[in-house]
């Protein structure tokens, strides 16, 4: 029983120095994936801000980092870790009770997000002077951390909780709010005499700059290693399956983590090769199958080691009162997030001297020049890699926790339901749908008002266009499995500005012959293409689909005038035909003008449907989306939807053969 009251209290205490930095990174990857869509869709969309005014807002919020050394030597240690990490707690909480406007969100989420940049340098210094045990600990809270967002973030489906407002989702927000409360309250009791005394415990301005490693660390997690939506499109697999092998991936980085006190003298060649094979994954922009899901596994294990490893050097550097070089330290690495996340997507709308694609493995060197610096510290003092707790127990706890999490797939597998039959009539529903990312003219997420759209048109062929499947700037959700499984419906994905952003077509009817083709001109930043394919409709019967996404500007009008010209090729006049998109064009526009000559008809001219407005939702005033069919076609019972989930409106249309 002594043996107990003796062990206890340490395993006690590691537990919380893993979970107090876990929680925090857990409420913390939330809050900044509602900050990048809140910008964008309130910011940009509703308020009209420029993608520079969005960046420097962005560098302004990110330059507060900064502020965390000086605010700690005036308040003191204890009370900055109850206002970070307790505030960042308190403000995650309010941003999921609200359900008002998304502007309030917006203020919330900046004020959490100041907090999570303010906690991080205030907590590794509160805590190093417990050396490496203390800072390798540290590592694995981060991995932690990170598994436990991927867990959440994939039970939702990639519909992150920010967005849902149901009792359910509200006490798992609760549980890491206590959590990270009731770890911060353990830590203030442990005795040290550093601590005791409120000072703070810097690094030397070398070893402070390994710290370098966490925003360039983070980008590429919620780029690609956090992001299930990714995993899904790139691979083909199912969501569950991809979910499932994103958590794999991430347990087995945390038994490595706890098996590293076995490396001893073997610690640089292992750093090197885990930097090889990290940059290896991230090398191929867009993998694809089964090498998609390799390469994300052999990321992030290697991932994994190398962040332990230069975190682990952090511990070895004598330290010096203050927080000021780990703090500048922090404030650099945050801003190369800011850098890395604002041109990686901001390439889509501004000319950029060079593609996104490099940004993964510029990313990828950081880390791993962090790594060899966390190993330069470690070799100094090897004896301290035996100081490390042995495998096993507590140690080996994260990883299992995750490994449980499998249940979550599979219990999603086991209840994914059937996709839907077509009902057998001879007249065919179909819709087009802009779901503009996924969001409401507020800028509020909202797939299940999008869903409730289509649902009440009952289509059995739906259109759709701005089809986002892991964009950080778009909630890292995936539109399109979620809408699927929602529907019953099955898809086809045609992806145009890269793998994770384009058309859809959800149909009840089998579709074969599928081909998607790109748009002109090459060199536009945000790529556009269509999908063609044929529905079965049985007895013989088909129609030919195809749902596209013009060229967007208002003085496009040239680059819209080629894509029509590069649709109307591909059709080559073909019967029973239906066109339907987004054209960014009324129909009295030059570039419609050929449709029009090809004898197609608009079904919502051919209904008579006035003033047949579709955009923009909260007030139309023109008509920029359709459904075009053949002569041999006729458009019936066309409607409108009223509602402002979308920035557009949708188009609903019974299609008959006139031959019936």
């Amino acid at each position: 029983m002594s043996e107990k009251q003796n062990v206890n209290p340490v395993l006690f205490d590691r537990l919380v120095r893993v979970g107090v930095p876990a929680l925090a990174l857990l409420l913390g990857v939330q809050v900044l994936r509602a900050m990048f869509p809140l910008f964008l869709f309130v910011l940009r969309d509703r308020v009209g801000w420029t993608a520079i005014q969005l960046g420097e807002l962005g560098f302004v919020l990110f330059l507060t980092a900064f502020l965390a050394g000086p605010l700690s030597r005036w308040l003191g240690m204890r009370v900055m870790l109850w206002l970070t990490a307790g505030g960042l707690g308190l403000l995650r909480l309010l941003m999921q009770l609200w359900t008002g406007d998304p502007m309030v969100d917006l203020y919330l989420v900046m004020g959490a997000l100041v907090l999570f940049l303010w906690f991080w340098p205030v907590y590794v210094g509160y805590t190093r002077p417990g050396g490496i045990s203390h800072t390798f600990d540290l590592a694995t809270g981060i991995l932690l951390g990170l598994g436990l967002d991927l867990a959440l973030h994939g039970a939702y489906l990639t519909y992150d909780m920010f967005w849902r407002h149901d009792l359910g989702t509200l006490l798992l927000t609760l549980l890491p709010v206590v959590g990270l409360g009731l770890g911060l309250w353990r830590l203030n009791l442990q005795p040290n005499a550093l601590r005791a005394t409120g000072r703070r415990s810097d690094l030397p301005l070398g070893p402070a700059f390994i710290w370098l490693v966490f925003g360039p660390y983070l980008f590429l997690q919620m780029v690609i290693f956090q992001n299930v939506a990714r995993l899904t499109s790139l691979t083909g697999w199912s969501l569950p399956a991809a979910f499932a092998w994103a958590l794999t991936a991430h347990a087995l980085g945390l038994f490595f983590v706890a098996e590293m006190r076995e490396l001893g003298r073997w610690l640089l060649p292992v750093a090197l090769a885990f930097a090889v094979l990290l940059l290896l994954s991230l090398l191929t922009a867009w993998p694809t199958g089964g090498l998609a899901a390799g390469l994300f596994l052999l990321g992030q294990v290697s991932g994994a080691g190398l962040l332990l490893v230069a975190l682990g050097g952090l511990g070895v550097a004598a330290p010096r009162p203050g927080l000021r070089n780990l703090t500048v330290s922090h404030g650099v690495s945050g801003l190369l997030f800011l850098l890395l996340g604002f041109v990686y997507y901001s390439s889509y709308d501004i000319a950029i001297p060079l593609p996104n694609s490099v940004l993964p493995p510029v990313a990828g060197v950081i880390v791993a020049l962090a790594a060899l610096g966390g190993v330069w510290q470690l070799r100094r003092a090897p004896e301290l890699l035996e100081t490390l707790p042995a495998p096993g127990r507590v140690v080996w706890l994260p990883a299992l926790l995750l490994l449980a999490g499998l249940l979550l797939p599979l219990g999603q597998w086991l209840t994914w339901p059937d996709m839907g039959a077509p009902a057998g009539d001879e007249a065919v529903r179909v819709m087009n749908y802009n779901l503009h990312n996924g969001f409401d003219i507020q800028g509020h997420l909202g797939l299940e008002a999008l869903a409730q759209v289509i649902e009440a048109e009952n289509p059995d062929i739906v259109g759709l266009q701005e089809v986002s499947r892991g964009w950080i700037v778009n909630g890292s959700v995936d539109m399109l499995a979620w809408l699927s499984r929602r529907l019953g419906m099955p898809y086809v994905y045609g992806p145009t500005a890269d793998p994770l952003w384009g058309n859809a077509l959800l149909s009840r009817y089998p579709l074969s012959q599928v081909e998607l083709v790109a748009l002109p001109t090459e060199d536009l930043l945000l790529r556009r293409g269509f999908i063609y394919a044929r529905a079965d409709l049985g007895d013989g019967q088909y129609l030919d689909v195809i749902t596209t996404h013009y060229h967007h500007p208002d003085d496009g009008g040239p680059i819209r005038l080629q894509q029509t010209e590069a649709l109307l090729a591909y059709w080559r006049a073909k019967p029973f035909t239906i066109i339907m998109g987004d054209m960014n064009a009324t129909p009295d526009a030059p570039e419609l003008g050929p449709l029009w000559q090809a004898g197609l008809e608009d079904a919502v001219y051919q209904d008579e449907v006035q003033p047949g407005y579709t955009y923009p939702a909260g007030a139309p005033d023109r008509q920029i989306d359709y459904i075009w069919v053949t002569r041999d076609l006729q458009a019936l019972d066309v409607v409108i939807p009223t509602a402002t989930a979308s920035d557009h409106l949708g188009i609903a249309a019974t299609i008959e053969r006139k031959d019936q």
